[in-house]
């Protein structure tokens, strides 16, 4: 979709103003992902196409950690309460 600036703006204005203006406060600005949703629905992507990208990025992430969380050779730091 090929829009000019002016049009990719008012698209941009209408797209997000169809989520949770809550949401949008929070995470716009500070969440890549819903960043990149909007994006991708201001240029017009099937929803569906934006919700395959978000699980499968989703599950990369959690694959990484995992890798993290098995790689970590520092022991676990344990705390004792005093009594």
């Amino acid at each position: 979709m090929d829009l000019t600036q002016e049009e990719y703006e008012q698209k941009r204005r209408e797209v997000i103003a169809k989520f949770n203006k809550q949401f949008i406060e929070n995470n716009y600005s500070t969440d890549a992902y819903t960043h990149k949703a909007v994006e991708l629905l201001t240029r017009g992507v099937n929803p569906y196409e934006i919700i395959e990208h978000l699980v499968t990025a989703n599950q990369e992430l959690l694959k990484e950690f995992d890798k993290l969380i098995r790689n970590h050779t520092q022991p676990p730091i344990i705390l004792k309460e005093d009594k």
